[in-house]
């Protein structure tokens, strides 16, 4: 079906991004050299919280986890802290405002997110 999120490429990404999490972690600083792409990262979460619930009916409780899973491991100073969350908040009431079903394009943005989030996570994993 179109409209689901695969779940391989969900467990890739998930894995992906724990990589990425562990990785990064020890790169903390005042503001981390890869602070931009960990915004992002959290952005494309709180994108994907909503956009696997109305396209395959599932809770987005999986990518809050992750997210939740990712300021742990991060551990960023506060401030940093508060960006993130409010980049995947943000990210996730944007496109709950823009997409109540699972569209065509909602389905290609799931699949988009899912491989620039593994880039990221890769990314993110290899530059330390």
């Amino acid at each position: 079906m179109a409209g689901r999120l695969p779940s391989l490429a969900c467990r890739r990404i998930g894995a992906a991004l724990l990589g990425a999490m562990l990785l990064a972690a020890p790169a903390r600083a005042e503001d981390p050299p890869h602070a931009g792409d960990l915004q992002r990262l959290a952005e494309i979460l709180g994108a994907l919280s909503h956009l696997d619930t109305v396209c395959s009916g599932r809770a987005g409780s999986i990518w809050r986890e992750k997210m939740s899973n990712f300021l742990q491991v991060e551990a960023p100073p506060p401030e940093l802290r508060r960006r993130y969350i409010a980049a995947y908040n943000r990210a996730n009431r944007e496109f709950a405002a823009l997409y109540r079903d699972c569209t065509p394009r909602a389905a290609d943005l799931v699949q988009r997110y899912l491989d620039e989030g593994a880039r990221l996570s890769r990314r993110l994993s290899t530059d330390k």
